[in-house]
């Protein structure tokens, strides 16, 4: 995958950089709608309490089973990019821009805090320097 990335144009790099920011929005969104069925189900009708088939065979559960699908999609699409970006050079500054915003995607929060905080104000930063 790698070779075929080192002769992608840089126009591959802006695009799967969108596709996996565009990618990650979707995922965290529906991630919170999982959160907040697999809620209301605990709440009305014991989910955790229930095995399996009896989870499947509750009409509430259809939509989080669709998410689920949606989310292993959605995984399996990052998987693919993400190795492929390292090599794609950013031939212009929007494309920097892009693979700088998803270096600050894979820097999650709760983990490492403070490179994300200076990445977020790098990129700031950078916004101002370049106008």
């Amino acid at each position: 995958m790698n070779s075929q990335a080192k002769e992608a144009p840089a126009s591959s790099a802006n695009a799967y950089c969108e596709a996996l920011l565009a990618d990650d929005e979707e995922y965290a969104r529906l991630a919170l709608r999982w959160d907040r069925l697999e809620q209301v189900m605990i709440k009305h009708h014991k989910w955790l309490e229930l095995s399996d088939d009896e989870q499947r065979a509750l009409p509430e559960a259809r939509e989080t089973h669709e998410i689920d699908a949606r989310l292993t999609v959605l995984s399996f699409e990052r998987e693919k990019i993400l190795p492929m970006l390292p090599a794609m050079a950013a031939a212009d500054r929007p494309t920097l821009m892009l693979k700088l915003k998803v270096v600050l995607m894979l820097l999650l929060p709760d983990e490492q805090p403070e490179a994300r905080a200076l990445l977020d104000s790098t990129l700031r930063d950078i916004v101002v320097l370049w106008r």
